[in-house]
């Protein structure tokens, strides 16, 4: 009795673990909730965001999942990230384990297949590498530099032609100048890292700033520090050169500055027709095409970090006329609460439909977040926190170790489909589930089965997803919420009446994950249950087997079988051996007729013998005929028994097939089968 009364209390206690967003909360923008709010979860030990929702539009809420990369002190699990469009937690890893931070992260299209792609290095240093990730999130492309030079963290994307485009870390020494990390950035190959374009800022712009002594290899200048790169439909190249505060457009196939927009009167190419609003930008940031095909508009982050007290970071929509050399502000996007300036990073996005455009706003003095606004008015639709104001500031606000930031936030559509199982969380009457980076799971059935003993379930859990399902019993259904879904188990499903402990039906309970469409995706490991214990199991998905792997289906990257490995291994090498040997032989052999001079005669011979079975294979043999004499005419006697008899000294069987004919009927007749198909075996 003590102890039903236990389970009723925990049912009526149930601690929910996914929480949507804040709706304005104070305690979340003072710092209350710490310096950064996260959500810990029963089934896992991943850590996912808390948000703060200063502002909310529908609009925002568009199917699109966020795609971001948190750092900083007081982030515990550094690491690219995705939230759905609600805000949850969708999918995370922690690439922070060796010191290393992520920046960029975005999706990009590659020979019909969505990558997950982001750059892990050191911020320092800068050097690192991107890494591509399929939609099961196996790494299957790392992308570096060309030319001994490695990738930094500033840029990265697919193009339209399947190259990625790419700033490099690049410090040499330059004459009457000192050491320079070099505005550099490369076009190259995916799969090989071979280069196809390569574009140095020094050898076509003026460094910034004067020459010092003290620079070194390990401490250069950066006169030039490349903050973004854009490729429009005519092959050129928009680079943003952040030290110079301007824009410059690079011809595709020379390399040479086609036209210079900002950066002072000395250099800029364009007439402002916005008082000086439009190349007014200052550290810009993320500077893109938003048609790469007209090339008439561009969107930047305008960092403005110019030290004065109006300064304040924003996004800019700009029209050019290349013809005309004419630029116009058209909008400017500013946060809700003016006034934040951002010391590194930033992004706009202008989303699909163009009638919202996404602000990011990097780390800086104000609180780390993004902001959604209207593109014609520049209203703020929506606008997201990611951390307090306070992590930002004062002794924090430092660009190399701040207590939070984020780099670019880009709003995408993904789809996941992780090759582990479910993790589960069993605690009395409930269970707690939850699926790193499964989008699609729309709905959790659980499933009951009163198995003998454990050694039977381990057998289940080491079958297919669908072995054993006539054994299983249906439990409850609940719709997915959040990253995790905590789910209360019916006693009405899992007892027969009366409900005494020794009449539970089920002692084991899995769960799956059912998409929109009714198809299951996955199942947690069927996990022994006790209905009365208030004592929580976490049970981890981990990876799935072989034959689950091989049910699934449609996977490109399913691992290979390791009990198999080793008999490949050896069988691969029988081969290469195999090969090699007959390839010596056969250039002994070779050798050995050239030096005793009878390769030409043997190739003679040889080429003659082809030829004479050729031409026998196609034209037939041709063969001396003694049944006549010299005459003119046959004699009855002279002549062969029948007309297939003359076919056969052709020497071509299908002629000889044919028997004797009249003149005139060869025809289709002989060709046809008694039926009137066209088929193969009706043509000669």
């Amino acid at each position: 009795m003590l102890r039903g009364l236990l389970v009723l209390l925990f049912v009526s206690i149930g601690v929910y673990a996914d929480i949507a967003p804040y709706d304005r909360s104070p305690a979340f923008e003072n710092g209350t909730l710490g310096p950064w709010p996260t959500e810990a979860y029963r089934s896992t030990p991943v850590i996912g965001p808390a948000l703060n929702q200063l502002r909310y539009d529908p609009r925002c809420r568009d199917g699109r999942s966020t795609l971001l990369a948190p750092r900083g002190s007081s982030v515990q699990s550094p690491g690219p990230m995705i939230l759905d469009q609600d805000g949850h937690l969708a999918w995370t890893r922690n690439y922070g384990l060796t010191g290393k931070n992520t920046y960029n992260v975005n999706v990009y299209p590659f020979r019909d297949q969505a990558y997950l792609t982001f750059w892990v290095g050191d911020d320092r240093s800068g050097k690192g590498e991107y890494y591509m990730l399929n939609s099961s999130y196996l790494e299957e492309y790392r992308v570096s530099g060309a030319n001994n030079l490695t990738a930094d963290r500033n840029e990265f994307q697919i193009t339209p032609d399947g190259t990625a485009l790419l700033t490099v870390v690049d410090i040499h020494e330059l004459p009457e100048y000192g050491w320079i990390r070099d505005g550099t950035f490369q076009e190259v190959e995916v799969a090989t890292g071979s280069p196809r374009f390569q574009w140095r800022a020094s050898e076509h712009v003026e460094p910034v700033g004067p020459r010092n002594d003290q620079a070194s290899p390990e401490s250069p200048l950066d006169p030039y520090h490349i903050s973004s790169v854009d490729k429009d439909d005519k092959g050129n190249y928009l680079v943003s050169l952040l030290s110079a505060n301007s824009l410059v457009y690079v011809d595709g196939r020379t390399g040479k500055i086609i036209w210079t927009l900002g950066g002072g009167q000395d250099v800029n190419d364009f007439e402002d027709l916005s008082q000086g609003a439009a190349t007014s930008f200052f550290a810009q940031s993320h500077a893109h095409f938003v048609d790469r095909s007209t090339g008439s508009s561009i969107a930047l982050f305008d960092n403005h970090v110019d030290g004065s007290a109006s300064s304040s970071s924003r996004a800019l929509y700009l029209d050019i006329d290349q013809e005309k050399m004419t630029v116009r502000l058209r909008k400017e996007y500013h946060p809700s609460k003016p006034g934040p300036v951002t010391l590194s990073g930033g992004s706009v996005q202008f989303l699909q439909e163009y009638d919202r455009v996404l602000v990011s706003y990097g780390a800086g003095a104000g609180p780390a977040g993004w902001t959604e606004h209207d593109v014609s008015t520049g209203e703020v639709l929506c606008d997201i926190h990611f951390a307090p104001a306070f992590t930002s500031t004062g002794a924090d606000a430092n660009i190399d170790a701040p207590s939070i930031a984020l780099d670019r936030v880009h709003r995408q559509h993904w789809t996941g489909y992780p090759l582990t199982r479910p993790d589960l969380a069993l605690s009395g009457p409930e269970a707690t589930v939850s699926w790193n980076g499964a989008t699609e799971v729309t709905t959790w059935v659980v499933q009951g089965w009163n198995a003998n003993n454990e050694t039977t379930a381990r057998a289940v859990n080491g079958a297919t997803l669908d072995a054993g399902d006539k054994e299983l019993g249906f439990v409850t259904a609940v719709p997915k919420t959040g990253f995790e879904t905590i789910i209360p188990i019916p006693f009405s499903n899992t007892t027969f009446q009366p409900p005494e402990e020794q009449l539970y039906r089920f002692r084991y309970l899995r769960v799956l994950g059912i998409n929109a469409t009714g198809h299951t995706l996955g199942s947690t490991k069927l996990v022994r249950w006790d209905p009365l214990s208030l004592e929580s199991t976490v049970t981890p998905g981990g990876e799935l087997t072989y034959a689950e792997l091989a049910e699934k289906g449609g996977r490109d990257q399913i691992p290979t079988d390791p009990s198999s490995s080793s008999s490949m291994k050896a069988l691969e090498r029988f081969a290469f051996f195999a090969l090699g040997f007959l390839t010596a032989c056969v250039s002994v052999i070779f050798i050995w007729l050239l030096l005793t001079r009878r390769f030409v005669p043997l190739l003679a011979f040889a080429i003659s013998f082809i030829v004479e079975k050729i031409y026998n294979r196609v034209c037939g043999g041709w063969a001396v005929v003694d049944g006549f004499n010299d005459d003119e005419d046959l004699t009855d006697e002279e002549s062969p028994a029948d007309d297939a008899t003359q076919f056969e000294l052709l020497g071509n069987p299908r002629l000889a097939s044919l028997g004797s004919f009249r003149p005139g009927e060869f025809g289709r007749d002989y060709y046809d089968n008694d039926d009137d198909s066209d088929s193969d075996d009706d043509i000669v």
